[in-house]
Order: structure tokens, then sequence, then C-alpha cells
């Protein structure tokens, strides 16, 4: 799994296949198999550079193989497309692993006091190197040869595995276009809880767009990386700086807060 390269894995083309075979059912294919092993067979008998002896030979190993395929073909158990249910159970199970993976990747860059960066490369290390092979490893053969199975909600939960993956290595890819444009963040000078509450005023007050959760509320811990990225805060440390964008754990003195004020935006317009 670590030698693919998962930039180039088109996880669209193959989850359109899945939902969209091209094939009409089991016995269509069958003839289609049937009729390409027939015209094999034509083309052998009327070989004349082939003695008879070389012809029941080729002959016999091609109906061998024939007859492999077409049990290969019976023992499948996915030959038709999925039903709109089964489709919306992929999509959901796509959505799901990216969520899983999304809270697991979260929660270490709020905790570990390693640099985000460094987090995401063990933390995608750890995705290409151990968990592919851990958990998708019955059919990531199938996968990258193109074929379709039938177990559903794996493939679906490989697809959105790929897709976290490949997320990572973008933003990391970013990291350092970003390092070679500005190497040196701005220099804060104030507490962590004053660049907190600054920062989610500007954010409440319509100067900055925050990132957002699912239900519209701001993800501190995404803001708090978007920050650190352009401050360097005492300390330095995301979990610190995510409580302090937050009104409900932002510790600076209720008597201090009201000396900062700051018009909405609209009021300046």
């Amino acid at each position: 799994m670590e030698t693919i390269n998962i930039q180039d894995f088109d996880t669209d083309k193959y989850l359109n296949k899945y939902l969209n075979p091209k094939h009409q059912g089991k016995e269509a294919y069958i003839q289609k198999v049937t009729t390409r092993h027939n015209e094999s067979v034509q083309r052998i008998k009327s070989d004349d550079n082939l003695s008879e002896t070389q012809k029941n030979q080729y002959l016999k190993d091609l109906k061998k193989r024939f007859d492999a395929r077409v049990d290969d073909i019976n023992n499948t158990k996915y030959w038709v497309p999925p039903t709109q249910e089964q489709k919306d159970m992929m999509l959901r199970f796509i959505e799901i692993e990216a969520e899983s993976q999304q809270t697991f990747l979260s929660s270490s860059l709020e905790l570990s006091p390693l640099p985000a960066q460094t987090i995401l490369e063990n933390r995608l290390c750890v995705m290409l190197a151990q968990e592919a092979k851990e958990r998708f490893s019955s059919i990531h053969a199938d996968v990258i040869a193109g074929r379709v199975v039938q177990r559903f909600q794996l493939v679906a939960r490989y697809i959105g595995f790929i897709r976290f993956a490949q997320k990572i290595s973008r933003e990391l890819q970013q990291m350092g276009d970003t390092a070679l444009e500005n190497p040196k963040p701005l220099k804060w000078i104030a507490k962590t809880a004053h660049l907190g509450h600054i920062m989610n005023l500007f954010a409440e007050l319509g100067y900055i767009d925050a990132p957002k959760k699912r239900n519209g509320e701001i993800n501190y811990s995404e803001f708090a990386r978007s920050i650190g990225k352009a401050f360097d805060f005492e300390g330095s440390n995301i979990g610190t700086l995510t409580k302090m964008l937050s009104p409900e754990t932002n510790n600076i003195e209720i008597h201090n807060i009201e000396k900062i004020s700051i018009p909405h935006v609209k009021d300046i317009s």
C-alpha cells in the first residue's frame, strides 16, 4: 500500500464504475465470454501453421481457461447495479469514514504538543503503511484492478479512507508552499487569551469567515490551526488557543473583556 501514489488514486472514477456498472448481468457476461471463446477456437482450428497435436493441446488449454472463467463468473455475487438504497448507504459510509478520521485527527492536533505538520505527516504514514493493510487488505487488490466486489460497506469506507489520506497530503503540500512563501509568522505579544478573544470577536462581528461545523457553529479547532499558521503566540499550543477562542472557556476577566470594543463590520462599511 505504501507504494501507491494516492494523489493519482481516482476514487470518483472507481465509485462511478461501482455504482453504474456497464454489464447487463451474469448471463449476458457469460454470453460475451462464450463468444470470445468460440472466436479463439475458430482461429486455432483454421491455423495451418499448427499440427493437429498442437491444435488439440491449445484447444484443451483454452477450454480449461474458459470453464474456469465461467465458474468464476457464476461464483461472483455482485453482477447487477446496486439498488438506490445501497447507493445511498455507500455514500453515507464514505462520509462516516471521513468524519471518523477527522475526529481522530482533530483530537491529535488539539492535544499533542507536536507541530501540526509533524502530526499530519505521522498520521498519513500510519494510515498508508499500517491501517490500509489491516483494514482493507481483503479488497485492496480488487479496487486497484478496477473490479467490483460485494462488500458495499467496506468498499465505501476504503474510498472515504483514501480521500481523507489525499486531503492530508494536500494540506501538507500547502504547508510546504506556505512555509516557502511566508516562513516566519507574526509575533503575538499579548496573552493567548487575548488572541483567542479578539479573533473570535472578528469572526462573530463579520471580519473573518471562520471554519464552521455542519451545524453552522464555529469549529474552534480548525480556527485555532489557521490562526497558528499566522501568529507566533505564547507557547504556540493549538489546544490552548482552541479553548481561548471559545467564550465559554476563555479565562480573560470580565472587566478586561469590557475594555475591548470592536464595531460590527456592517457599522463601518
